[in-house]
């Protein structure tokens, strides 16, 4: 947890927000959780995290480490006015990373050392990202996208399995 209460993964040496190695990402599960369960401790944990969601600053763009990544949590999370005014924001602050390539723009990757298309750390994550945040939809990542045709009510306290068995 850091000062301001943004609550980021601790690597030792920093602390990071992202979706593939931070905070962002557990946040994604967290927020899925909570839709079925009431938990004070994972409520509590996911307020931090999206606080770790509102730098102004990200070094990267990519969906794995960087805004892009940071957008799609905001896409999947924001249902109250304030974090979608961040998701705005933080759409509007890709202009940051943008760079011209042929008759458009392109993102770069890991570790800002070129251009990148791929999805994880470049241009093509960034698109999606970009996608979420405009439908206003979570990202169809694999274990992160709600199951079709799974049930939306809260099961019951202590149920387990999809059958609800104790």
């Amino acid at each position: 947890m850091r000062p301001d209460g943004a609550l980021e993964v601790n690597e030792g040496w920093r602390t990071m927000p992202y979706l593939g190695r931070g905070s962002v990402g557990i946040g994604l599960v967290l927020h899925q959780y909570l839709e079925h369960r009431v938990d004070e401790r994972f409520a509590e944990a996911s307020a931090g995290v999206a606080r770790a969601a509102r730098s102004p600053f990200y070094a990267q763009s990519g969906l794995f480490t960087g805004r892009a990544g940071i957008i799609a949590y905001l896409a999947a999370t924001a249902h109250d006015a304030d974090l979608r005014q961040e998701l705005d924001s933080q759409v509007r602050r890709l202009a940051w990373h943008a760079l011209p390539y042929r008759n458009g723009i392109a993102f770069p990757g890991e570790q800002l050392l070129r251009l990148s298309m791929d999805l994880g750390t470049g241009t093509a994550g960034v698109l999606l990202a970009v996608a979420a945040a405009r439908y206003g939809q979570p990202l169809p990542l694999p274990f992160l996208t709600p199951l079709s045709g799974a049930q939306n009510s809260p099961a019951p306290a202590g149920a387990t399995g999809m059958t609800g068995n104790k």
